[in-house]
C-alpha cells in the first residue's frame, strides 16, 4: 500500500498558480532538485531563512503540497487569514510549543511535507546562522523523510527591516535526503550539524545557479 500524501485543496491550487507566476515575471526564481522531493509520505523540508518571501517561493517551486511552521505573530489580520487558509501552523517566537509540536505530528502522520526554518528567523546578511534543535524531535519521533534545501537572493529582493520588496533573481535547490537510519545514535547537536553542513551545501549551489561565484574564486579568471 503506498505511503499517503496530502492533496491540494482548490484554493491552494488558485493561490499556488498566482505564486508561480510571481516567481516568474516578477522575482524569477530558477530551482534545482525537485527529484530528491519524495512523491508521497511525511516529508521534513528544512531550509535556511532570507525573507518574508521564502515560503510562498518554495512552495511555488516544491512539486508537492507544503504546509509551514510559522510565527505566530503573522497570524493577525488578513495575511494571518491567507496563511492560516493555506495551512499554515503558528509557532511561538520562543520556539516550537506543545500545540504547534502536537499539530505538525498530526500532519506527519497525514504523509504531509512540512517545511521548517530550524535557524527561527531570517538571517541578517544572508548566511545560515545556528540552527534550533526542534526539529530534531520530529524526526526522531515520526521519522519522515528529510529534505535540506536552500534559497538565495531572496535577502536581496526583501532584505529585512524594509517595508516592501523589490525586483530580482532568486534560486532554490533541494538537496538529497538525509539519511535518518541510525538517528538514535546520534545526539540532537550531531544532527543538527549535519543539517547545519547540507544547507550550506545547498545554499552553495544555490549562489552558482544565480551566477554568485564561490569565496575565493577569481572573477576575471572565471571570464577567460
Amino acid at each position: 500500500m503506498p505511503e499517503p500524501v496530502e492533496n491540494m485543496s482548490l484554493w491552494y491550487r488558485l493561490v499556488l498558480r498566482l505564486c508561480q507566476l510571481l516567481f516568474t515575471v516578477v522575482f524569477p526564481c530558477r530551482a534545482k532538485g525537485r527529484e530528491h522531493f519524495p512523491a508521497t509520505g511525511p516529508v521534513l523540508l528544512l531550509s535556511n531563512h532570507q525573507s518574508h518571501l521564502d515560503p510562498i517561493a518554495i512552495a511555488a517551486a516544491a512539486p508537492r503540497r507544503l504546509r509551514a511552521l510559522a510565527r505566530e505573530s503573522l497570524f493577525v489580520g488578513p495575511l494571518g487569514w491567507l496563511i492560516r487558509s493555506l495551512g499554515a501552523v503558528p509557532v511561538g517566537s520562543a520556539g516550537a510549543t506543545f500545540s504547534s509540536l502536537r499539530a505538525t505530528f498530526r500532519h506527519l502522520d497525514r504523509g504531509t511535507a512540512m517545511l521548517i526554518f530550524p535557524e527561527g528567523t531570517r538571517t541578517e546578511d544572508g548566511n545560515i546562522a545556528e540552527l534550533r534543535s526542534g526539529f530534531v524531535a520530529l524526526a526522531r519521533r515520526r521519522n519522515p523523510v528529510v529534505v535540506p534545501m536552500a534559497i538565495d537572493g531572496a535577502i536581496d529582493v526583501w532584505p529585512k527591516r524594509h517595508w516592501l520588496p523589490r525586483p530580482g533573481r532568486m534560486a532554490i535547490v533541494f538537496g538529497k535526503p538525509i539519511s535518518t537510519e541510525n538517528l538514535e545514535e546520534l545526539s540532537d547537536a550531531d544532527f543538527s550539524a549535519i543539517v547545519a553542513a547540507r544547507l550550506a551545501e545547498c545554499l552553495a549551489e544555490a549562489q552558482r545557479l544565480r551566477g554568485i561565484p564561490p569565496p575565493g574564486a577569481d572573477p576575471q579568471k572565471d571570464d577567460n
